[in-house]
């Protein structure tokens, strides 16, 4: 049987120079041959996510980083508008009211992108909001908000601007300093490609004023302790750095530079535009409603009426060895979630459709249909394909 292919929406499927990388021996964090890897994979950080500020790195998840936002930018008491348009915005919303902060949700119905007039009634209604908080790919829907939106409005109100990236960044084209956003995070499990258990977050250097003056409880999560640890001679993370996972980062970001950071986009772009030919020409529609606001990182599929999540989920493990997702909460059972990032490749995609379509096939979808959907992933492909050969 074929290897594993994991095509979840994270974690994804580790490459292995990554996985070398990460199992090298220990040196120690204060070693000239940790330093010599640490720096650099700052440094090369930064054009991903296009900011000015510094970039901390975190030892959590992204659900960490989620908190971590909260506590540095914001006091108990304070409100802010969250986009709630899907599972993860929930989230960060529930962490925010455990955390003593006042939320005002924004959003539309799932499957569509939370608009720029209702943002900017919320936060008219209420002048007392001190941040816009969002996701910019609700992992769950496959929906991607507008970052150029979340920056303008944030400009126009005098807000704080922060943005879970967690299953974009380094997919997508984030350019903080540009869309004048003020905090980007992101874990690495997604599109950097390596296995969980780091948070990046991304600053503008006009947020650390509000960072210095907030006064919720942090230690382990101070992001001024964090930058004044990793600004000396010899860069520090709080605690003991896990050097295996640093390494694992390092591995990818050179193997995204050595890409070229355009041409990584541009083949997630094809990527989306391939699986969503394929969900059309099946006959089934994406969760994610807009065209313009599909992510190029993860897709979600409705499923046809009497076919369950779970049961495709099960055939395309047993029968080809490709981990696919059901969807989460109301679409549980209803959709399917395929994760076309990070290391994914189109002959990786092509293995997930075929394996997609038979499941669906055996499970009462007219085999021609499938085939179809199948055909029409390989014709995006193929043309891609065609125009590198003629350049």
């Amino acid at each position: 049987m074929n290897e594993l292919l994991l095509l979840t929406p994270g974690p994804v499927q580790v490459p292995r120079e990554v996985l070398e990388a990460g199992a090298a021996p220990m040196s120690h964090h204060n070693a000239p041959e940790f330093q010599a890897v640490f720096k650099p994979m700052l440094q090369g950080l930064r054009p991903i996510f296009g900011n000015d500020g510094p970039i901390l790195v975190q030892n959590s998840s992204g659900r960490g980083a989620m908190e971590a936002s909260l506590t540095n930018l914001f006091s108990p008491g304070d409100a802010v508008a969250m986009l709630v348009n899907g599972r993860f915005g929930l989230r960060f919303a529930g962490i925010a009211r455990d955390l003593g902060l006042v939320v005002h949700p924004v959003g539309p119905e799932w499957g569509y992108a939370v608009s720029e007039a209702a943002i900017a009634e919320t936060l008219t209604q209420h002048p007392e909001i001190k941040g816009l908080i969002g996701s910019m790919c609700e992992t769950g829907t496959g929906v991607m908000n507008d970052l150029d939106v979340i920056g303008r409005m944030g400009e126009r109100f005098g807000v704080i601007t922060v943005v879970d990236a967690v299953s974009a960044a380094a997919g997508m084209p984030i350019e903080m300093t540009k869309r004048k956003l003020d905090v980007c995070f992101s874990g690495i499990q997604k599109c950097f490609m390596c296995p969980p258990g780091l948070a990046l977050i991304a600053t503008s250097d006009r947020v650390w004023d509000a960072i210095r003056a907030s006064k919720h409880y942090r230690h382990y999560f101070n992001w001024v302790k964090m930058r004044e640890w990793l600004e000396l001679p010899k860069a520090r993370m709080m605690g003991t750095p896990p050097e295996s996972l640093v390494r694992s980062l390092a591995q990818a970001v050179t193997m995204m530079h050595a890409e070229g950071l355009p041409n990584v986009y541009a083949r997630h772009v094809l990527l989306a535009e391939a699986f969503h030919a394929f969900v059309h020409a099946a006959g089934c529609e994406l969760v994610a409603k807009e065209p313009q606001y599909r992510s190029h990182t993860v897709s979600a599929m409705l499923l046809p009426p009497g076919i369950k999540a779970g049961d495709v989920v099960q055939r395309a493990l047993k029968n080809d060895n490709v981990r696919l997702s059901a969807g989460q909460d109301t679409l549980k059972e209803s959709a399917i979630r395929i994760g076309h990032m990070g290391p994914v490749r189109p002959d990786m995609l092509q293995r997930g459709v075929k394996a997609l379509a038979r499941a669906l096939a055996e499970l009462g979808m007219d085999a021609k249909q499938a085939q179809a959907g199948v055909d029409a992933c390989a014709r995006v492909l193929a043309r891609s394909e065609q125009k590198t050969a003629a350049a």
